[in-house]
């Protein structure tokens, strides 16, 4: 049996929890699934492999894809969407790394009365984090903080300190493709909304900016 299903403009992270779920409910052999993101792509692409099934075929037209994937029984119990590994570019997060304290990047300055002003806090902050001896364990950044991590942000040199440390930072990717980004990010990995959910709702300790 095929499922078929049609993820073309859903928003991070629904295509690959679709994914998941039809392979979740062992019923189809078959699932085939079209997006028109290569960001949803990749995180479906990232997950397939994970749980170690195999992705039998992708048709790309234009700006749409359509992966079939066999759903033969994995090796393993399929992970939680996020339990993805990726490299530093690629669209679907994951580290098993103890998260640690969580700072939230919401915009890429710090206030909005002075925005010159902002931007030099904001450069102080993350110089005093990558020097601090007690340093957090996961830096998000989403909307405008991911302006800290692409080309152009005096804060590259010092978020790749923190990165180098052993700090797990995200980038929010519907952001960069939002903001058209994708190809000047500089520091940390791509992630996708259901990882940076499930890790803020599984800290204690969540910090915003």
């Amino acid at each position: 049996m095929k499922k078929l299903i049609d993820a073309r403009n859903l928003p991070c992270p629904q295509p690959l929890m679709l994914v998941k779920k039809a392979i979740d409910t062992g019923d189809p052999d078959v699932v085939e699934i079209t997006v028109n993101s290569s960001a949803a792509k990749e995180n479906i692409l990232k997950y397939v492999n994970y749980v170690k099934l195999e992705v039998t075929n992708i048709i790309e037209s234009g700006e749409e894809y359509i992966i079939s994937i066999s759903t033969g029984k994995p090796e393993k119990e399929p992970a939680p969407a996020h339990s993805v590994v990726e490299n530093q570019a690629d669209g679907c997060p994951m580290d098993e790394r103890p998260m640690g304290k969580i700072i939230f990047f919401n915009a890429d300055k710090i206030g909005n009365k002075n925005p010159e002003l902002g931007e030099l806090l904001m450069k102080g902050f993350i110089y005093t984090l990558a020097e601090l001896e007690n340093k957090p364990g996961v830096l998000i950044f989403m909307n405008d903080g991911i302006r800290l991590t692409v080309e152009g942000s005096d804060s590259i040199g010092n978020l790749k300190k923190l990165e180098k440390s052993g700090v797990d930072i995200l980038v929010c990717g519907t952001c960069l493709e939002y903001l058209k980004l994708q190809d000047k990010l500089k520091v940390g990995r791509v992630s996708n909304m259901y990882d940076i959910t499930e890790k803020l709702m599984n800290s204690k300790q969540v910090m915003t900016i």
